[in-house]
C-alpha cells in the first residue's frame, strides 16, 4: 500500500500486508519532498514489465500538478517528471490520480479544482508518458452535490466502468461521503442509486474520502480515508477544513 503521510509537509510512504488487514510500515519514504515540492498528495501505481511506475500529486508552491516516477522494486523511485499540468487557469490545480488500462492504453482520472469548485477530469495515453487533452467527466454531480473529488475507477465484468468518488455539498472534506457511478465510455457517467459509504464510524465520524477499491476473487474491498471523531485537535482540524 502506498499512502500519504505527514501534515502540511506530507510525503508518500508504504506498508506491506499478507492478508490486506494487518499492515507493517516499511522504513523510509517512497517519494519525499526532494527540495522541489511543498507537499505531496495521493498516488496510484501501475506495474511495468521491468518494474513499476507511480503517479502522484505534488504542490510545487504555485499549484498542484501530477508527476510520475519509476522503480525496479516498488521501494526506490527515480527522478520525477511532470505529466499533468493545467498551467494558469480558472481550475489551476490537479490531484488524486487514478489509472486504469484498456486495449493497451492508459486512462487517468483526477480531480481538477480551484478554491471555489472541483470537478473530475480524464486524460488518455498510449504509453503512460504523454497524455491527451483533459476532458471533464459528466453526470457525477446531482442536486445535493456541488463538489466531487478523489476518483477511483475499476473495470466491471460487463465491459463498463465504475467510479467511486467522494462528494460533498461544500468544498471541505468534512462531512464528505463516497458515492459511485457507471460509464461505458469513461466520459458520460450515470450515478448509482444511494450512497456507498457514509461517515459516522468510530474512526471516520467527520467524513470519508479517497476510496481505493480492489477485487479479490469474487468480492470487492474498499480502502478509504476518514476524519476521526472528537479529539483534542478537533478545533484545528475544523479550522483547516472549513469552507473558504
Amino acid at each position: 500500500m502506498y499512502y500519504r503521510g505527514g501534515g502540511d509537509d506530507s510525503v508518500i510512504l508504504s506498508a506491506f500486508s499478507t492478508d490486506g488487514l494487518c499492515w507493517r510500515e516499511e522504513p523510509g519514504e517512497r517519494v519525499g519532498l526532494r527540495g522541489e515540492f511543498v507537499r505531496l498528495g495521493s498516488s496510484d501505481m501501475v506495474a511495468l514489465p521491468e518494474g513499476y511506475r507511480i503517479y502522484f500529486a505534488a504542490d510545487d508552491g504555485e499549484r498542484w500538478k501530477i508527476y510520475r516516477a519509476e522503480s525496479p522494486d516498488g521501494l526506490n523511485w527515480g527522478a520525477e517528471t511532470c505529466c499533468i499540468d493545467t498551467g494558469p487557469h480558472d481550475l489551476p490545480h490537479v490531484q488524486d490520480p487514478s489509472i486504469v488500462t484498456f486495449e493497451g492504453c492508459y486512462q487517468m482520472y483526477f480531480m481538477r479544482f480551484s478554491a471555489r469548485e472541483t470537478h473530475i477530469y480524464t486524460s488518455i495515453s498510449s504509453d503512460g508518458l504523454q497524455w491527451s487533452e483533459m476532458q471533464c467527466c459528466q453526470g457525477l454531480s446531482d442536486a445535493q452535490t456541488a463538489f466531487v473529488r478523489t476518483p477511483n475507477v475499476v473495470p466491471l465484468d460487463d465491459g463498463n466502468w465504475r467510479m467511486y468518488f467522494a462528494e460533498n455539498t461544500w468544498r471541505s472534506a468534512l462531512g464528505s461521503r463516497i458515492a459511485s457511478a457507471v460509464s461505458s465510455d469513461g466520459l458520460q457517467w450515470r450515478r448509482d442509486e444511494g450512497i456507498r459509504l457514509h461517515p459516522g464510524g468510530e474512526l471516520d465520524g467527520q467524513g470519508v474520502f479517497c476510496p481505493e477499491v480492489v477485487r479479490i476473487g469474487d468480492r470487492w474491498k474498499m480502502y478509504y480515508g476518514g476524519y476521526w471523531n472528537k479529539h483534542w485537535l478537533a478545533p484545528y482540524t475544523l479550522f483547516r477544513h472549513r469552507p473558504r
